[in-house]
């Protein structure tokens, strides 16, 4: 049921920004926020094979956050490049997500029913990213806000689902998979990931991508 409603809290949030309404819109990224206890990145840690997934994914994490912490400061600052940077956010992004469903997201929704609901709404909630980092691209930075305003929605959402993820799908897969499974989901992940990078080109970023 958490996860549905946290579902729905995405797509109202979604809803308020398309309307440009700014108060509703505030009102439901803080409900959303009161979904977890746990800060954007648990950062407990993880006591397994430097292979693991899990810790793949949290390098993704905070590369990912990286970029976004970087796009906010130079947004602020009003400084220049801002467009080459949000590209560089959609680029480590995808490549993160592709690799993700392909390989955690099919095992959990073949795992059970719990996993499996985890791995679909996920799968939505990277649409809705998806659509936020686009719209983000539409934007040309300037005095009128709507570039920052697209930012720090694409921000919450991203904050979000990592949260989500570092917060109970992690404490899940320990409890259901075991040590040799989560290495080569992490083998196979690592692995994904390197052939897109090598298809796609680097990202233009300062926040080199996890390997």
């Amino acid at each position: 049921m958490t996860l549905i409603v946290k579902f729905f809290g995405l797509k109202i949030a979604y809803f308020f920004y398309k309307r440009g309404d700014i108060m509703n819109l505030t009102n439901a990224i803080n409900d959303l926020a009161k979904t977890t206890k746990h800060s954007v990145l648990s950062m407990v840690p993880i006591y397994a094979s430097k292979k693991d997934i899990r810790l793949a994914l949290r390098k993704d994490h905070e590369t990912i956050l990286g970029i976004l912490e970087d796009l906010v400061r130079r947004t602020e600052n009003q400084e220049e490049g801002l467009l080459d940077l949000a590209q560089s956010l959609r680029s480590v992004w995808s490549q993160h997500i592709k690799a993700e469903e392909q390989v955690l997201y099919e095992a959990c929704r073949q795992y059970s029913q719990d996993l499996r609901a985890f791995a679909l709404e996920g799968a939505h909630e990277h649409l809705l990213v998806d659509e936020m980092i686009s719209k983000l691209l539409q934007c040309e930075p300037g005095p009128d806000g709507k570039f920052r305003a697209a930012l720090m929605v694409t921000k919450d959402l991203i904050e979000h689902h990592l949260r989500a993820e570092e917060g109970s799908l992690f404490v899940k897969l320990k409890n259901h998979f075991g040590e040799v499974a989560l290495i080569k989901m992490g083998e196979k992940f690592v692995r994904l990931k390197k052939e897109a990078y090598s298809s796609n080109g680097a990202p233009v970023s300062k926040v080199a991508p996890a390997s």
